[in-house]
């Protein structure tokens, strides 16, 4: 309810090309990024399609994932356009949800021009400014506790039998 309320207030402050250009409507779960500080010191994680971040948006502890697609040399313009275009459905569809067992999703922005990454006193080496077309970042709650496949590799021992979780869907599906 709330990231479908911030969506609401979002969208109507479009502020001249931030997130899309200053003549295009912009989407209701497009973020304005000049309310987006970027904690100083090195990302949280680096990964292959981009880096995450520890943020501040509104007052509210976030992630941010920067999407740098191209960055490794192999995404062809069209693979590029292919992933921006995935991720305007997924953020059109994830600004809907609102439920307890779900990460909040705050926004995303499809232009990162605007967005300010502080180069920390870390050990990590500085991050190139990405290019001005490829990068998209991802804004959600930041949580706590690590990553889910930790969790779960964490708990294994809590794991169902197959043939128990087959019997309970089944009597789920019956009613």
């Amino acid at each position: 309810m709330a990231a479908r309320a911030l969506g609401k207030g979002i969208s109507s402050s479009n502020n001249g090309g931030v997130g899309g250009g200053g003549d295009e409507p912009k989407a209701a779960w497009e973020i304005d990024l000049s309310r987006l500080r970027i904690r100083q010191g090195a990302p949280v994680k680096h990964g292959f399609r981009g880096s995450l971040f520890r943020a501040d948006y509104d007052g509210r502890d976030v992630a941010v994932k920067l999407l740098d697609w191209g960055k490794e040399g192999f995404s062809t313009p069209e693979q590029i356009a292919h992933l921006r275009a995935s991720l305007r459905g997924v953020a059109e569809a994830w600004h809907k949800i609102d439920h307890p067992n779900i990460t909040k999703f705050v926004g995303a922005s499809m232009a990162t021009a605007d967005l300010n990454i502080p180069q920390g006193q870390s050990t990590a080496p500085p991050l190139p400014p990405p290019p001005p077309d490829t990068p998209c970042c991802v804004v959600v709650e930041y949580l706590t506790g690590g990553t889910l496949k930790s969790y779960l590799i964490k708990h294994m021992e809590r794991k169902l039998a197959y043939k128990d979780a087959s019997a309970s869907r089944c009597q789920w599906r019956e009613g």
